[in-house]
């Protein structure tokens, strides 16, 4: 009974092991990063933990499926590259806070393959702070409506009622209206 017992627990954790799917090194490209160590220590958990979430293990070292991390920060605005065997994605994040959900994109894109354009990878969860800012639109200088002769209504002879017309200056429009009598 023990062995039997031994034996599917050792199945079950081996069938885990299998479904979390290969796993997954996350290392951040000093040579192109600018973020402090500190944020940078801090990048690396943020991301793991997407992996993780998304069904891949993360390991430390060297192994199969090694994804680089980049950052470069000028003023408030963070692009953010994600490189590996899955592929490359890009980002922008305004601000640090925005890492997290913007690491959320780039980890479902790479993982499901789906394009981060569009609402293919974002969730109510993952929205940065750029998606959900206004468009940017250019206004006009100014703008306005030009209004050429009188209006106008036009009935049929199936209308109940009578017409009377008002206003009969040469500045004044005319004025219909229809009334039941």
């Amino acid at each position: 009974m023990t062995a039997a017992f031994a034996a599917g627990v050792m199945t079950a954790a081996l069938t885990e092991a299998s479904a979390a799917g290969p796993a997954v090194c996350v290392a951040i490209d000093e040579a192109h990063d600018t973020l402090s160590p500190r944020e940078r220590s801090a990048a690396l958990l943020m991301l793991s933990k997407q992996f993780e979430i998304n069904g891949n293990r993360v390991a430390d070292g060297d192994c199969e499926m090694r994804y680089t991390l980049s950052h470069i920060q000028l003023g408030e605005r963070i692009s953010v590259t994600l490189s590996g065997p899955g592929g490359s994605r890009e980002g922008t994040a305004l601000g640090l806070e925005d890492l997290a959900a913007l690491y959320s994109q780039m980890v479902r894109s790479i993982v499901t393959g789906r394009p981060m354009s569009g609402f293919n990878v974002i969730d109510r969860t993952n929205v940065t702070a750029a998606q959900d800012a206004p468009a940017h639109r250019i206004h006009p200088d100014s703008f306005g409506y030009a209004r050429l002769g009188y209006g106008g209504v036009l009935a049929t002879a199936r209308m109940a009622g009578r017409v009377s017309a008002s206003g009969t200056g040469p500045n004044s429009t005319r004025l219909l209206s229809t009334y039941r009598s």
